[in-house]
């Protein structure tokens, strides 16, 4: 690399993850970007080279694979490359009635959200620890708050990141390392009017995430009505709030997009 600290990201296939690639190169940090597919990795790479000189190296990955964090950390290890953020977009979605939905394609949600996220903070925090710095920022989503009908296990999975990062983020106090976990509202890029608008909103919701990381914020929501809605769910009884969203959300909604 470069000799500029490192910010290792998870889903940068997506659009979601290009955004947090683009904030982070723009602000001076070499990339680590891990992708499923190779066709979009590749142009991105080259323009964020060009664009704000950084370095960056993939790293082909499907984290539904058990063995794929393992497998980063090794290779991490074989380049001599020192990660300083960690940064978890990559998720998968699912939508349906669960006792209809497929179970394969519900494993690898929960593997991919869940199980791939903690294993890459696990093989990464020891070396940010003994470093005494170093940053791991999850993004979740609102549905960390409110279960949803029609998406039962992906709700299940934000909430899980939700509740592992707060409790690990406790556990570092002191240690230099911080943890923040960011929950924005879902966003339905269909309704953007053109490209330019759409990677204009993107960008501001990366670039709010990252301002909440380096506010060593925990839970960060973008928007007082989102943190208002947040507090609120907080506040009512349990066995409510997953009653109010089958009012709300009688039929299935549209389908949660991948973060690759």
């Amino acid at each position: 690399m470069n000799g500029k600290p490192t910010a290792l990201i998870t889903g940068a296939a997506s659009d979601f993850g290009a955004a947090f690639a683009h904030v982070f190169a723009r602000h001076g940090y070499d990339l680590v970007l891990i992708s499923r597919t190779a066709a979009p990795i590749h142009p991105l790479a080259e323009q964020l080279t060009m664009e704000f000189q950084a370095s960056v190296k993939i790293l082909l990955h499907d984290l539904s694979h058990p063995n794929a964090p393992d497998t980063i950390a090794a290779q991490l290890q074989q380049t001599g490359i020192e990660v300083q953020i960690l940064v978890n977009t990559s998720e998968r979605g699912a939508w349906g009635q669960f006792v209809t939905t497929d179970a394969t394609a519900e494993w690898q949600l929960m593997q991919v959200n869940m199980v791939a996220l903690t294993q890459l903070t696990k093989v990464l925090l020891p070396g940010m620890l003994r470093r005494g710095t170093g940053k791991i920022l999850n993004v979740a989503s609102l549905a960390a708050f409110q279960p949803e009908s029609w998406r039962a296990v992906y709700e299940a999975t934000q909430a899980y990141i939700l509740a592992f990062s707060q409790a690990l983020a406790a556990e570092l106090q002191g240690t230099g390392v911080t943890v923040t976990v960011f929950c924005p509202q879902r966003w339905d890029q269909s309704t953007a009017s053109d490209d330019l608008e759409r990677e204009s909103a993107l960008t501001t919701m990366a670039q709010w995430g990252y301002q909440a990381l380096f506010a060593g914020q925990t839970v960060a929501i973008p928007g007082w009505k989102h943190r208002l809605m947040a507090a609120i769910t907080a506040l009512l009884p349990r066995r409510w709030t997953g009653a109010i969203a089958a009012f709300l959300l009688p039929h299935p909604p549209s389908p949660p997009a991948d973060r690759p």
